[in-house]
Protein backbone atom coordinates (compact mmCIF):
# COMPACT_ATOMS: atom_id res chain seq x y z
CA UNK A 1 0.00 0.00 0.00
CA UNK A 2 1.34 3.38 -0.93
CA UNK A 3 -0.06 5.51 1.59
CA UNK A 4 1.86 2.87 4.41
CA UNK A 5 5.24 3.37 2.06
CA UNK A 6 4.57 7.10 2.51
CA UNK A 7 3.89 7.28 6.12
CA UNK A 8 7.12 4.81 6.66
CA UNK A 9 9.21 7.06 4.87
CA UNK A 10 8.26 10.26 6.59
CA UNK A 11 8.92 8.02 10.15
CA UNK A 12 12.30 7.06 8.75
CA UNK A 13 13.43 10.75 7.58
CA UNK A 14 12.05 11.95 11.25
CA UNK A 15 14.45 8.79 12.69
CA UNK A 16 17.41 10.08 10.69
CA UNK A 17 16.82 13.71 12.27
CA UNK A 18 19.17 14.65 15.50
CA UNK A 19 17.02 14.64 18.72
CA UNK A 20 17.98 17.80 19.38
CA UNK A 21 16.12 19.05 16.69
CA UNK A 22 13.06 17.51 17.57
CA UNK A 23 13.20 19.22 20.87
CA UNK A 24 13.45 22.50 19.34
CA UNK A 25 10.66 21.97 16.93
CA UNK A 26 8.02 22.90 18.93
CA UNK A 27 9.34 25.77 20.56
CA UNK A 28 10.10 27.16 16.77
CA UNK A 29 7.12 26.15 14.96
CA UNK A 30 9.08 23.89 12.55
CA UNK A 31 11.51 26.41 12.04
CA UNK A 32 14.71 24.58 13.47
CA UNK A 33 13.72 21.62 11.01
CA UNK A 34 13.33 23.88 7.93
CA UNK A 35 16.67 25.43 9.05
CA UNK A 36 18.64 22.52 10.28
CA UNK A 37 21.83 22.09 7.80
CA UNK A 38 21.63 17.99 8.27
CA UNK A 39 17.76 17.94 7.61
CA UNK A 40 18.15 20.04 4.27
CA UNK A 41 20.83 17.57 3.30
CA UNK A 42 19.17 14.29 3.90
CA UNK A 43 16.26 15.73 1.75
CA UNK A 44 18.39 16.42 -0.83
CA UNK A 45 20.12 13.97 -1.22
CA UNK A 46 17.51 11.74 -1.08
CA UNK A 47 15.72 13.62 -4.00
CA UNK A 48 18.45 13.93 -5.87
CA UNK A 49 19.52 10.41 -5.86
CA UNK A 50 15.70 9.32 -6.62
CA UNK A 51 15.24 10.91 -9.84
CA UNK A 52 18.55 9.60 -11.28
CA UNK A 53 18.03 6.30 -10.43
CA UNK A 54 14.18 6.49 -11.40
CA UNK A 55 15.86 7.36 -15.07
CA UNK A 56 18.18 5.21 -15.40
CA UNK A 57 16.14 2.04 -14.30
CA UNK A 58 13.13 -0.22 -14.63
CA UNK A 59 12.41 0.01 -10.84
CA UNK A 60 8.88 0.78 -9.41
CA UNK A 61 9.40 4.15 -8.09
CA UNK A 62 7.37 3.78 -4.60
CA UNK A 63 10.07 0.96 -4.57
CA UNK A 64 12.88 2.78 -5.16
CA UNK A 65 12.04 5.77 -3.38
CA UNK A 66 11.47 3.89 -0.08
CA UNK A 67 14.64 1.30 -0.60
CA UNK A 68 16.84 5.18 -0.87
CA UNK A 69 15.10 6.53 2.31
CA UNK A 70 15.61 3.16 4.37
CA UNK A 71 19.85 3.01 2.87
CA UNK A 72 20.17 6.80 4.02
CA UNK A 73 18.21 6.55 7.61
CA UNK A 74 19.89 2.91 8.11
CA UNK A 75 16.70 1.71 9.21
CA UNK A 76 17.07 -1.61 7.57
CA UNK A 77 13.51 -1.70 6.33
CA UNK A 78 13.09 -3.48 2.59
CA UNK A 79 10.05 -3.39 -0.01
CA UNK A 80 12.45 -5.94 -2.18
CA UNK A 81 13.69 -9.71 -1.72
CA UNK A 82 17.55 -9.89 -1.41
CA UNK A 83 17.46 -11.85 -4.63
CA UNK A 84 15.09 -9.24 -6.45
CA UNK A 85 17.60 -5.99 -5.32
CA UNK A 86 20.93 -8.84 -6.63
CA UNK A 87 19.32 -8.08 -9.67
CA UNK A 88 19.10 -4.37 -10.10
CA UNK A 89 21.67 -1.99 -11.98
CA UNK A 90 25.27 -2.41 -10.42
CA UNK A 91 25.00 1.58 -10.69
CA UNK A 92 21.82 1.96 -8.58
CA UNK A 93 23.60 -0.60 -5.69
CA UNK A 94 26.92 1.23 -5.33
CA UNK A 95 24.35 4.59 -4.57
CA UNK A 96 22.45 2.30 -2.24
CA UNK A 97 26.40 1.42 -0.81
CA UNK A 98 27.00 5.41 -0.58
CA UNK A 99 23.88 6.14 1.04
CA UNK A 100 24.24 3.49 3.32
CA UNK A 101 28.33 4.56 4.11
CA UNK A 102 26.40 7.98 4.58
CA UNK A 103 23.76 7.62 7.11
CA UNK A 104 21.61 10.33 8.81
CA UNK A 105 21.82 13.22 11.77
CA UNK A 106 24.43 12.95 14.57
CA UNK A 107 22.50 12.85 17.41
CA UNK A 108 19.99 10.57 16.00
CA UNK A 109 18.78 6.94 15.73
CA UNK A 110 21.36 6.05 12.67
CA UNK A 111 24.28 4.11 12.43
CA UNK A 112 26.94 4.30 9.31
CA UNK A 113 29.24 7.93 9.62
CA UNK A 114 26.66 10.94 10.22
CA UNK A 115 26.25 13.63 7.79
CA UNK A 116 28.19 15.70 9.88
CA UNK A 117 31.25 14.09 9.66
CA UNK A 118 31.20 13.71 6.01
CA UNK A 119 30.43 17.51 5.68
CA UNK A 120 33.33 18.20 7.89
CA UNK A 121 35.85 15.81 6.28
CA UNK A 122 34.71 17.19 2.92
CA UNK A 123 34.64 20.75 4.18
CA UNK A 124 38.49 20.12 5.51
CA UNK A 125 39.69 18.60 1.71
CA UNK A 126 37.92 21.34 -0.09
CA UNK A 127 39.97 23.80 2.72
CA UNK A 128 43.33 21.90 2.21
CA UNK A 129 42.95 22.16 -2.00
CA UNK A 130 41.86 25.98 -1.81
CA UNK A 131 45.34 26.18 0.40
CA UNK A 132 47.49 24.51 -2.29
CA UNK A 133 46.09 26.92 -4.82
CA UNK A 134 45.77 30.20 -2.60
CA UNK A 135 49.26 32.58 -1.81
CA UNK A 136 51.89 30.63 0.53
CA UNK A 137 50.84 31.55 3.99
CA UNK A 138 47.03 32.44 3.37
CA UNK A 139 44.81 30.48 5.99
CA UNK A 140 41.84 29.43 4.68
CA UNK A 141 38.55 29.31 7.37
CA UNK A 142 36.32 26.15 7.68
CA UNK A 143 32.99 27.02 8.63
CA UNK A 144 29.69 25.35 9.91
CA UNK A 145 26.61 27.15 10.23
CA UNK A 146 28.58 29.75 10.08
CA UNK A 147 30.63 28.95 13.16
CA UNK A 148 34.45 28.46 12.59
CA UNK A 149 35.30 24.62 12.69
CA UNK A 150 38.06 23.85 14.86
CA UNK A 151 41.21 22.39 13.16
CA UNK A 152 41.12 19.04 15.83
CA UNK A 153 37.27 18.37 14.88
CA UNK A 154 38.31 18.28 10.84
CA UNK A 155 40.87 15.99 12.15
CA UNK A 156 38.55 13.76 14.24
CA UNK A 157 36.32 13.45 11.18
CA UNK A 158 39.12 12.50 8.71
CA UNK A 159 40.42 9.59 11.78
CA UNK A 160 36.81 8.01 12.07
CA UNK A 161 36.09 7.90 8.70
CA UNK A 162 39.56 6.05 8.17
CA UNK A 163 38.75 3.53 11.06
CA UNK A 164 34.98 3.04 10.13
CA UNK A 165 37.06 1.82 6.42
CA UNK A 166 38.74 -0.15 7.74
CA UNK A 167 36.53 -2.67 9.75
CA UNK A 168 34.36 -2.76 5.87
CA UNK A 169 37.64 -3.55 4.32
CA UNK A 170 38.43 -6.28 6.56
CA UNK A 171 34.59 -7.81 6.69
CA UNK A 172 34.98 -7.50 2.74
CA UNK A 173 38.49 -9.10 2.69
CA UNK A 174 37.13 -12.19 4.73
CA UNK A 175 33.65 -12.49 3.15
CA UNK A 176 36.03 -12.91 -0.19
CA UNK A 177 38.48 -15.39 1.43
CA UNK A 178 35.32 -17.29 2.18
CA UNK A 179 34.25 -17.67 -1.29
CA UNK A 180 31.37 -14.73 -2.06
CA UNK A 181 30.97 -12.67 -4.75
CA UNK A 182 33.21 -9.27 -3.87
CA UNK A 183 30.48 -7.08 -5.16
CA UNK A 184 27.80 -8.72 -3.24
CA UNK A 185 30.08 -8.83 -0.06
CA UNK A 186 31.10 -5.24 -0.26
CA UNK A 187 27.41 -4.09 -0.13
CA UNK A 188 27.12 -6.95 2.32
CA UNK A 189 30.05 -5.33 4.80
CA UNK A 190 28.51 -1.77 4.13
CA UNK A 191 25.14 -2.49 5.33
CA UNK A 192 26.42 -4.70 8.56
CA UNK A 193 28.82 -1.80 9.46
CA UNK A 194 26.18 1.03 8.94
CA UNK A 195 23.64 -1.67 10.98
CA UNK A 196 21.38 -0.73 7.83
CA UNK A 197 20.00 -4.35 6.96
CA UNK A 198 20.04 -4.23 3.38
CA UNK A 199 20.68 -7.26 1.68
CA UNK A 200 21.77 -8.87 -1.33
CA UNK A 201 21.59 -12.43 -0.37
CA UNK A 202 24.95 -13.21 1.69
CA UNK A 203 23.77 -12.55 4.44
CA UNK A 204 21.68 -15.92 5.42
CA UNK A 205 21.56 -18.98 8.02
CA UNK A 206 23.89 -20.75 6.18
CA UNK A 207 27.02 -18.26 7.01
CA UNK A 208 30.44 -19.57 8.63
CA UNK A 209 30.51 -19.08 12.01
CA UNK A 210 33.27 -16.99 12.29
CA UNK A 211 31.39 -15.09 9.38
CA UNK A 212 28.64 -14.29 11.70
CA UNK A 213 31.31 -13.27 14.75
CA UNK A 214 32.46 -10.66 12.72
CA UNK A 215 29.04 -9.60 11.43
CA UNK A 216 27.50 -9.22 15.07
CA UNK A 217 30.55 -6.96 16.04
CA UNK A 218 30.18 -5.01 13.19
CA UNK A 219 26.80 -4.58 13.58
CA UNK A 220 27.38 -3.75 17.47
CA UNK A 221 30.56 -1.00 16.57
CA UNK A 222 28.05 0.34 13.52
CA UNK A 223 24.86 0.90 16.21
CA UNK A 224 26.81 1.68 19.15
CA UNK A 225 29.87 3.49 17.04
CA UNK A 226 33.43 1.97 17.01
CA UNK A 227 35.12 4.30 19.72
CA UNK A 228 32.61 3.78 22.76
CA UNK A 229 33.00 0.15 22.06
CA UNK A 230 36.76 -0.09 21.78
CA UNK A 231 37.50 1.99 24.83
CA UNK A 232 34.78 -0.30 26.60
CA UNK A 233 36.56 -3.09 25.06
CA UNK A 234 40.09 -1.52 26.69
CA UNK A 235 38.33 -0.83 30.32
CA UNK A 236 37.51 -4.44 30.19
CA UNK A 237 41.03 -5.84 29.44
CA UNK A 238 42.23 -2.84 32.31
CA UNK A 239 39.83 -5.30 34.68
CA UNK A 240 40.95 -8.84 34.14
CA UNK A 241 44.45 -7.30 34.24
CA UNK A 242 44.25 -6.44 37.65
Amino acid sequence: NDIIYLISIVLMILGATSFLVHYKVIKTRGKSLIHDLQFKVIIGVIAFVTVILYFISNIVPIDLLFTVVSAITTTGASVAMPTEMAGWPPFVIICLMCLMLTGGSNGSTVGAIKLVRMITFFKGIYRHIREILSPEGRVVPVKLHGHKIPEKAISQAGNYITLYMMFIMFTWALFCLFGYDPFRSLFAAMSLQGNNGLELGVINHTLHPALKLVSMFDMWTGRLEIYPVLITLRAGFEIFKR
